[in-house]
Order: structure tokens, then sequence, then C-alpha cells
């Protein structure tokens, strides 16, 4: 029979994906880096507040499909082993942002995105830009939004194990200006640890001394009243 806590740690498993709920360690953000699921990006933008999601009818499919104050944005994905994600991808997504626009229910062209992980092979620290040249030229002329998704999920991991909603409405708002850029997410605070012994020493000295009553130092020299 399970405990409860084994209950627990079994639905925080089903709800919480991969990048959310694993050790902190250089491995595994390596490990975390290579992840360009269309999946972990509709679930990361959710933890920021996003509420993306995937699209696709007889005619058309699109990787990431939200709105944020009324204007529509419009994501491909994109993930390269080897090289960096190029110009071919920004193609597609303004092929993309045709046939959306041409639905019926649409009034408004969509803000395009893309979201790349470029050699995803190599450790984060080894590799190159994320997009070529012509990709980014070609995000300015459309004003496209550039996402590199270890940023996303790095951002979005620290707000879902620390709740600071400030942090991810900084996050949002980056995203929501950024235009024929690649998107530059604000810095994740950095827990400042409080050694044990400080802690316990700061209590001790707040301690108050009460009349009439023998503190450490001088309780062996204090009379115990049972002589």
């Amino acid at each position: 029979m399970k405990t409860s806590a084994a209950l627990g740690n079994q639905n925080k498993n089903k709800s919480s994906p991969v990048w959310a709920k694993e050790p902190r360690t250089t491995d595994f953000l390596d490990g975390l880096s290579r992840l360009c699921s269309k999946r972990a990006i509709l679930e990361a933008l959710a933890v920021l507040g996003l509420k993306a999601e995937r699209y696709k009818d007889s005619e058309s499919e699109f990787d990431v499909l939200f709105t944020w104050n009324g204007q529509r944005f419009l994501g491909e994905a994109e993930g390269k082993d080897n090289k960096a994600v190029n110009v071919d991808k920004i193609s597609q997504l303004e092929r993309n942002l045709s046939e959306d626009y041409e639905r019926e229910e649409v009034k408004d062209y969509a803000k395009g995105m893309l979201f790349g992980n470029a050699f995803r092979l190599q450790k984060l620290s080894e590799r190159g830009d994320f997009f070529t040249e012509k990709c980014v030229s070609s995000a300015k002329r459309l004003k496209a939004v550039l996402i590199r998704t270890p940023d996303l999920f790095f951002a979005a991991r620290y707000v879902k194990e620390s709740g600071d909603a400030n942090f991810a409405k900084r996050c949002v708002e980056v995203i929501i200006v950024s235009e024929g850029t690649v998107v530059s997410f604000p810095t994740a605070p950095s827990p400042e640890p409080k050694l044990e012994s400080e802690a316990q020493t700061v209590v001790l000295d707040q301690t108050p001394t009460l009349p009439g009553v023998a503190t450490n130092e001088n309780a062996s020299a204090a009379p115990t009243g049972l002589g």
C-alpha cells in the first residue's frame, strides 16, 4: 500500500514537466537544453502565464498559438543537432502567418515567434549563436520574436520553483515587446544561503534574559535552592 507521501510524489511527477522537477545539476542542465519538444514549450509558457496551445485542422498546423491583451501570437519550433537555426524556418513561419490570416475567423495578422534550440548535442557553454544572420535579418523584417528554448525553460523552472509571479510577469513583458531580436530574459534572483550556525547565533543573541532566571553562561553558578 502506498503512503500518502508516495502518492503525493506520484501526483507531483504526473503534473510537473521534466524540466521543472529534476535536480539542478550541470549535467542535467546540459540535458535539459537538448529538449525542444513542442509540449515542453507550451508547458513553460503556461508557467509564465501564457495560455498557449497547438493548433491543427484539416489544412493547417501551428506549433504555438496564444492571445495576449488582444494581440495574437503564432510560433514555430525548431531544433538543430549541430548547427544554428537557419532562414528556412523563418520562411516557414512567414508562410504559417499568411495561412493563419487566410482563415475566415481571423481578423488580424498574428505576431510571429520562432523557438530555436541550436547545437543541442553540445553543452550550452560550447554553443554558438542559435540563429543564423539571415534568420535574424528576416526576423527583423517580420518583427518576429526569437526565443532560445533553454532560456525559456530555465526562466519557467525558476517561476515553478519559487512562485515568483513578478518575475513571470517580467518574462512575459520581454517576450511581448521583442521584435526582430533574440529575447533576453531577466536574470533570476539568486537565493541568499543562510548558514545554520549563523541562524542559531541570531536566535541566541535575541533571547531575552528574564529577572531571576539563569542564562546558559551563569547556570552553573546559580543557586539551585536544594542545598
